[in-house]
């Protein structure tokens, strides 16, 4: 297999006074052309751990490296031309359109000023006509529901053209055609378009078929790392995401 574009080294990460664990000594990989689910109850970690992969959050210990360089030795805008964050809280208040919204995306990419070339306004378009989000790009942010805002959002994270997209939850707040469109997005930007994907999620159905692999942030910091079949067969996996409570969930033979 082809060197991982993004992975962790024994990295720790611990929130409040306290210093609960949230993960301890994980080791992780991403490659181009992999779709990654990252799951966990509430309060495990997931968007703590996304930060921490974007280089915006400083772990306790261990490394994140892309392309083998670590990602202190990067700077903030070459980070952005290598990833694209999005995260599930509300963005985009204030009088921002939403094609004003998608175009911050081209921020890494243009000159001091900010102006904007007609190549960058032919990948915002790209991005809004992909997401589906057309129609919202006259419409003021403040105007938008969650499930819109969730859509630009994404529609953002494609314009930066990156070759990683980082992705909270991005499945929240969406109705159900909407959730199965996305996945199917994500699925395709993975395969057609090579990139490397890790969203975090709470469908776990769409999440095990759909995804590559799955990451699960487990209970005192640990983890697990594996196929959806290999998840699906782990008891404290099962326990954890609450399958052991389903028994009609199955996945695989």
């Amino acid at each position: 297999m082809k060197s991982p574009i993004l992975s962790t080294q024994g990295l720790c990460l611990s929130v409040g006074k306290a210093s609960r664990i949230l993960c301890e000594d994980l080791n992780f990989s991403l490659h181009s052309g992999e779709l990654v689910a990252l799951l966990g109850r509430n309060g495990s970690g997931k968007t703590t751990l996304l930060k921490a992969l974007a280089g915006i959050r400083t772990p306790e210990s261990g490394r994140v490296s892309f392309n083998g360089e670590s990602v202190g030795e990067i700077s903030a805008r070459r980070r952005a031309h290598l990833l694209a964050l999005t995260l599930s809280s509300r963005q985009g208040d204030g009088v921002l359109s939403g094609e004003e919204f998608v175009a911050l995306g081209r921020w890494p990419h243009t000159p001091w000023h900010g102006s904007l070339s007609d190549a960058d306004r032919d990948l915002i378009q790209r991005a809004l006509e992909i997401t589906g989000t057309p129609s919202l790009a006259s419409l003021s942010m403040s105007q938008l529901s969650d499930g819109e805002r969730q859509k630009l959002g994404l529609a953002r994270a494609l314009a930066q053209e990156t070759p990683i997209l980082l992705l909270d939850e991005p499945l929240s707040h969406l109705d159900a055609p909407s959730r199965l469109y996305e996945i199917a997005l994500l699925r395709r930007l993975a395969s057609e378009e090579n990139k490397a994907i890790l969203f975090s999620c709470h469908d776990l159905d769409l999440a095990f078929h759909s995804a590559d692999r799955l990451l699960v942030l487990l209970p005192g910091g640990a983890w697990f790392y594996g196929t959806p079949v290999e998840v699906a067969s782990h008891t404290v996996c099962r326990e954890t995401l609450g399958l052991a409570a389903a028994p009609w969930f199955r996945y695989g033979n």
